[in-house]
């Protein structure tokens, strides 16, 4: 109700002390990455969103966050191409390891391909994107079953 009265900064302090008790801290830390977003501040929001996700407990949970902040930088800071690539090899390298790759998180790697694509529209990353594939077929090779390589490949090869 306060952020439609237009109470912004009082809506950041609440969530701020939110924070600070909350068993899911990363739902406020998004929270606030949207209302640092929203003032103009990429660099802030992306730190916001990477916080979220380094917060997030459980495998789904994290690679859902995760995405949300791979996201958030090719939407906000698309030219920090080392940021983009660190942030999709740790969350990759996670799910991949976790062998997370199937079911709630198909949505959320799905959504990590998509925004991957759109950051590399006319090949303008394709030597990153090059990177990471080859960074993450090694541990695609080294999954427990025939079948989770190959659904781990096929993601991979999407991107």
């Amino acid at each position: 109700m306060l952020y439609d009265l237009g109470e912004k900064d009082r809506v950041y302090s609440i969530v701020q002390e939110e924070i600070k008790t909350s068993s899911t801290p990363y739902y406020y830390m998004s929270e606030l990455a949207d209302l640092e977003e929203e003032r103009g501040h990429a660099g802030v929001a992306v730190d916001w969103m990477a916080r979220a996700y380094t917060a997030a407990k459980g495998p789904a949970t994290r690679l859902q966050w995760g995405a949300r902040y791979i996201k958030g930088i090719v939407r906000l800071t698309p030219n920090d191409t080392a940021t983009v690539r660190a942030a999709v090899l740790q969350v990759m390298n996670e799910a991949i390891e976790s062998d997370n790759l199937y079911g709630r998180s198909r949505n959320s790697l799905r959504d990590i391909v998509d925004a991957l694509r759109s950051w590399n529209e006319g090949g303008r990353h394709s030597a990153a994107i090059a990177d990471m594939r080859h960074r993450l077929d090694l541990p695609c090779e080294h999954r427990p079953s025939p079948e989770a390589g190959a659904a781990c490949k096929q993601i991979i090869a999407e991107i």
